[in-house]
């Protein structure tokens, strides 16, 4: 019994310190809302990710046209 609670001890440590980050998570994480990047132009949204999808889409409301710089 010892053994097993000297290395989660040993675990934890490690981990609060940074040193077994990559040895439990090699995957990149992210959350259900990302930032993304619309090109061409500075547009910048949130974004919902769904790993299950096999395409892409955006979905807009509200959505309202102007001008900018006469264009």
């Amino acid at each position: 019994m010892w053994v097993r609670l000297r290395l989660l001890l040993i675990l934890v440590v490690l981990m609060v310190f940074g040193i077994a980050d990559n040895a439990v998570a090699e995957t990149p994480t992210f959350g259900y809302l990302e930032r993304v990047m619309i090109y061409p132009g500075p547009v910048a949204m949130e974004a919902k990710l769904d790993t299950g999808a096999d395409n892409s889409a955006i979905h807009a409301t509200n959505i309202k046209l102007g001008l900018r710089d006469g264009k």
